[in-house]
This record gives structure tokens, sequence and C-alpha cells, in this order.
């Protein structure tokens, strides 16, 4: 871990980049099902093919705007925050940024698995771990740059 690294953004920030994410993830991927399920359907089973087809672009969606944006997503951008690895505050690489969005897919499912929670610990937490990014960190754009100029 880098002791020069601003610390970790984790505040009201932090929950609206989540939620600005999130808003992207359905409203863009329900529009791209939606008009793709109209574009190759028929009316017979148009219904399944919406909601396959929705499903699966939510899921483009996420992806793309978590991974293929290098730890910039929308909401981030939005909100002045970014996804940073530990060592040397730079991007992290594609393989640490797939593994941050399967944990957060992972998280998602939580609360409606929270009966499972007991005393021998929760499934969540032997799924993915205690600390969910314990190799990446959000921090806000304008520390990051005060440290490295």
């Amino acid at each position: 871990m880098n002791s020069e690294l601003p610390p970790a953004e984790t505040g009201f920030r932090y929950v609206l980049a989540v939620v600005a994410d999130k808003l992207v993830a359905l409203v863009g991927g329900g529009v791209i099902g939606v008009t793709g399920a109209f574009v190759i359907g028929t009316l017979n089973g148009l219904l399944g093919r919406i909601l396959i087809g929705v499903v699966l672009s939510i899921f483009l969606v996420s992806y793309a705007n978590h991974v293929l944006l290098g730890g910039a997503s929308v909401g981030k951008r939005l909100t002045g925050l970014r996804l940073v690895n530990e060592e040397e505050g730079g991007t992290p690489a594609r393989g640490a940024l797939v593994r941050d969005w399967g944990r957060g897919l992972l998280f998602a499912v939580r609360a409606p698995l929270g009966f499972l929670s007991d005393a021998r610990g929760d499934l969540f937490d032997m799924l993915v771990g205690e600390d969910r990014r314990s190799d990446l960190r959000v921090v806000r754009t304008r520390d990051l740059r005060a440290v490295h100029h």
C-alpha cells in the first residue's frame, strides 16, 4: 500500500457515484435491451426477448462502465472520483477491474441473501472476503493530482 496516496473516499461522493453507475447500467441496459428485442424480435415471444435483452444489456453496460473505462466510471467522473491501484496510484490492471466488477455483482446479491448471515459468518464474506477492494482504492481525482504534482 502506498502511504502517499490520498485517503479512500467512502462518504457521500462515493455513494452518489455508486447510485449514478447503477442508473447508467439500468437505463442504458434497458434502452439497449428493449431496442434490440424490437429490432430482432417478432410479436411471438417478444416479452421474453425483451426481458433477456434487458438483463444481458444491463450486464454489458455495467461491465463497459466499470472495466472498459479503466477505473473512471461515469458515476466516478461525475463526482470527481477515480479508482486507483494501491501500489502506485495508477490505473488498475484490467484483471483487477474485472475482479472488482465481479465482486460488485456478488455484493448486489448480498441484501436478498442477508438471511444467510449467522454466528459462523456471512456467506458474502466467505465468497469474496471481508475487504471487497483490497488492492484498489476510490480517491478524489483532485487529491490524486495534488499527490502526483
